[in-house]
């Protein structure tokens, strides 16, 4: 909020450091568990209470510094919330490659038959997989690729 306030007085524009600490807050918000909408709407919730403190102290102060500040501090609730979203979806992409790594390395394993059943068992668990179960199989080689001819019916 410091940061609102201080850009909302001073007309500023938004650093790299400070889109820097957005998009970290974005990732750490992605990583804890945290939807986007609530994320983006509790940072937006707290810019318009500050905007309604700014607001009802207007009386005080010229209308068109009043105008700068309003129009500082969206341009500023703009570049957060972009930030915010590009940090979020960063974490988010990591969390689905990392999901995907596990997954082949799982398949891998599975297939090449060198860890032992209880552990891979466990891993399966997290997949959705029950190893305990009946599963067919089918093992396919590289090579020439033929139509199967269908048998013919005896003559009458």
């Amino acid at each position: 909020m410091d940061l609102l306030i201080g850009v909302a007085v001073s007309d500023r524009r938004l650093d790299r450091d400070d889109l820097g600490d957005a998009r970290a807050l974005g990732q750490e918000a992605a990583e804890g568990g945290v939807a986007l909408a609530p994320l983006l709407d509790l940072y937006l919730s707290a810019k318009w209470r500050l905007w309604e403190g700014v607001a009802a102290g207007a009386n005080t102060v010229p209308g068109e510094d009043v105008a700068t500040a309003g129009a500082a501090s969206f341009k500023v609730a703009d570049e957060v919330v972009a930030a915010l979203a590009q940090g979020y979806e960063a974490a988010q992409r990591l969390a689905i490659r990392r999901e995907e790594a596990l997954r082949r390395e799982f398949v891998d394993d599975l297939l090449a038959g060198l860890v032992a059943e209880d552990a891979l068992a466990e891993r399966a668990a997290r997949f959705g997989f029950n190893l305990a179960m009946a599963h067919a199989a089918v093992e396919g080689a590289p090579g020439r690729c033929s139509t199967p001819s269908m048998p013919t019916s005896p003559s009458r």
